[in-house]
């Protein structure tokens, strides 16, 4: 891929896993909602819960833990390649604040409103 742009076109800077669920208070063994404070015992079938649940909570931490991590990876392989893909060194300072200024005002509506915007301030590089 030549460009930036085809690269955030063919999703080179996406994070394609699933995102984590956040486990219900749902019992497993009767399929009994148990409210919004997790009781040590399921009400309903008198089976363990806050055990179960607790462990079902702490996989998804881990989950969304290394989920954030590929995220902020992606991230920074995309500002790396953007400041590199105008012709400047990585470690150059002034580009770096560029695209974190061009990250924070622009990243909500897209990577092509971040390129946008570094375009149009590149020049005082």
């Amino acid at each position: 891929m030549s460009n930036i742009n085809e690269r955030i076109d063919a999703g080179y800077y996406t994070n394609n896993d699933t995102y984590p669920t956040n486990p219900k208070k749902v019992c497993q063994h009767c399929n009994v909602h148990v409210g919004i404070v997790p009781p040590k015992f399921c009400p309903e079938c008198g089976k363990p819960f806050i055990d179960e649940y607790n462990a079902r909570k702490e996989v998804y931490k881990n989950e969304m833990s290394k989920h954030r991590r590929q995220d902020s990876a992606l991230v920074n392989l995309f500002k790396t390649d953007l400041i590199e893909e105008y012709g400047h060194d990585r470690d150059n300072e002034k580009a770096k604040l560029l695209v974190e200024k061009c990250w924070s005002e622009r990243h909500s509506n897209g990577y092509r409103e971040v390129v946008a915007m570094f375009e149009d301030f590149e020049e005082i590089l």
